[in-house]
């Protein structure tokens, strides 16, 4: 195995993907909790966090360590985190024992980048990433690439005013803020009890109130290379950026279709949360296969990823 290219304090871009090159993130509890776990870590290992972007089937970073072996641990230490909370909440629901393997594809991708262009270009990919794969018209627009985070602490909700409050959102915001001031990252069960009862609007609020409150990206760095925040936007909208030194999967199929296919099989109650598709037997998972390329925009090898089937060849 080629050893690994690092050096300390430079910039690395890593891309992250499950093992088998499956989906990732089924809903909002999937992404607050890797947000949250991969924050703490963050944080305990002294990682600087340029950039961070979740899509529905892989992970972008843009992190500076201090030396390899940091690098590593932190990495393995996510993976083992989020690995265990996801398996965890998907299958002792479900009566049945977790697999004990990490989620993640070993080893993952990461380049590092020397260079003010290369440092630019390399975050105008990362924040670009749901603009390249047709989610979102605009980078800012995406919740979970964060950048909206960089502008505001409620991008997406009316602020937050106690005293306007919910009883109930309270006592969320609180247990949140608690939680942080702890170390210690949000779990599946948590965070629906956290949310359990809140109307609409403050469930928005909590969202963003949870980002913020965790939120280790370092925007100092879009200042430091862009010129300020509003030049780093403008410029990240002019030009979605590049990357060569990983090998991404390409294809012509908008990453749209994932949310087509939650819709789909929660709204015909297929399982009752989309994430549970993965625990249907696999003749079952077959079949609906055929159905979702029929009834939504996903193609064979979207609609396989979504069931953690075997991709076909390309």
């Amino acid at each position: 195995m080629r050893r690994r290219r690092f050096y300390p304090n430079v910039p690395n871009h890593v891309c992250r993907r499950p093992k088998s090159k499956s989906a990732l993130f089924y809903c909002l509890e999937d992404c607050l909790v890797f947000f949250t776990v991969f924050c703490v870590n963050a944080r305990r290992f002294g990682i600087n966090v340029m950039g961070l972007a979740l899509m529905y089937d892989h992970i972008h970073e843009t992190v500076k360590s201090e030396s390899r072996m940091i690098f590593s641990a932190f990495h393995r230490r996510v993976a083992t985190d989020f690995s265990r909370e996801f398996y965890s909440d998907l299958y002792d629901p479900a009566g049945l024992r977790p697999p004990g393997n990490s989620l993640f594809e070993i080893p993952f991708l990461s380049a590092p980048k020397y260079g003010e262009k290369n440092i630019r270009t390399n975050l105008a990919y990362l924040y670009n990433n749901p603009v390249e794969r047709h989610i979102k018209e605009r980078a800012i627009e995406w919740r979970w690439n964060f950048l909206a985070y960089s502008q505001s602490d409620h991008p997406f909700s009316e602020k937050y005013v106690a005293r306007m409050a919910s009883g109930k959102m309270r006592r969320s915001v609180a247990e949140v803020k608690g939680s942080h001031d702890r170390n210690e990252f949000l779990r599946y069960a948590q965070l629906k009890r956290l949310f359990k009862g809140l109307a609409n609007k403050e469930r928005a609020q909590l969202i963003d109130i949870i980002i913020t409150t965790y939120n280790v990206i370092d925007y100092s760095c879009l200042r430091k290379y862009f010129g300020s925040i509003e030049k780093a936007i403008l410029a990240i909208d002019s030009n979605t950026g590049s990357e060569y030194d990983i090998k991404e999967e390409r294809y012509n199929t908008p990453d749209t279709t994932y949310g087509e296919m939650i819709r789909l099989v929660e709204k015909q109650k297929i399982v009752a949360r989309a994430k549970d598709v993965i625990l249907l037997p696999i003749e079952k998972r077959k079949q609906l296969k055929l159905l979702l390329m029929r009834q939504t925009s996903a193609d064979e090898w979207q609609a396989s990823k979504f069931l953690w089937l075997d991709l076909p060849p390309r």
